[in-house]
């Protein structure tokens, strides 16, 4: 009978996937995975930090923070304005790099978020003052951030680290006051730990900033005399400059 037939037919029939559909439930299997193969993998941070370094010119070096910006750690930001200061005779061109005012923007983003230390924050202010030159403007919001920056980290700070920092702002022209009061009280809890060139970096530094610190004078005049043999003749004469200049006579 036609429903006997029909129900052999169901039997001998059994309903399954249509070709189509199980043939592109596979290719879009092996698409995927063909995808995923061909993504280029992304190189280790410690790869990122030898690329800043073994670049050779600030394109090169602008080129990977481009690259690479969401990637970059205190590590990578104080190895990028290392390799740049070092080619600070193209400073006035490298402040101009549409990739330096990215650098800039990273760098101020990551003060807030990022561990950054002592050395590495003295290390990106040395840089900056190198490549600053006579444009303070330009550079004068990212100072201000750095100086913010390393006020909160003060306690971090090494004796070199404190003198390199404020050279660097005294040097720029960027004085920001609340940062040389932070060194100056972290200074004289550490004086015994500072060597001569610590010790005349920082008074040149005050005095060039015109920043009056009677106190830390005071102590660095008790470190200079007690290591006075360590000081070479310019740090002598740096020192005799910057009691002149500030109007400090020890007692």
């Amino acid at each position: 009978t036609a429903r006997h037939m029909l129900s052999t037919a169901r039997i001998a029939s059994p309903l399954r996937r249509p070709a189509l559909w199980r043939g592109s439930a596979g290719l879009s299997s092996r698409s995927s995975a063909d995808t995923r193969l061909k993504r280029p993998k992304q190189p280790s941070r410690p790869t990122i930090t030898a690329m800043i370094k073994e670049a050779g010119d600030y394109n090169s070096i602008l080129d990977i923070v481009e690259s690479h910006a969401r990637r970059l750690n205190p590590i990578h930001l104080t190895a990028t304005w290392t390799a740049l200061s070092k080619l600070s005779e193209h400073k006035a061109v490298i402040r101009r790099h549409e990739q330096f005012k990215l650098l800039m923007e990273i760098s101020e983003q990551s003060f807030g978020i990022s561990e950054f230390t002592g050395q590495e924050l003295a290390l990106v202010a040395h840089s900056a003052a190198k490549l600053q030159g006579d444009a303070r403007g330009e550079l004068k919001e990212f100072f201000h951030s750095l100086a913010d920056t390393s006020v909160s980290k003060m306690a971090t700070f090494a004796p070199r680290e404190m003198s390199i920092t404020a050279w660097a702002f005294a040097s720029s022209r960027q004085a920001q006051k609340p940062l040389f009061d932070a060194l100056a009280r972290e200074a004289i809890s550490k004086m015994d730990e500072f060597k001569a060139q610590d010790i005349s970096n920082m008074a040149w530094a005050f005095a060039t900033a015109k920043i009056a610190a009677p106190e830390l004078f005071e102590q660095l005049a008790s470190a200079a005399i007690s290591k006075v043999d360590d000081f070479a003749p310019q740090g002598l004469a740096n020192m005799a400059w910057a009691f002149s200049t500030a109007g400090e006579k020890p007692r």
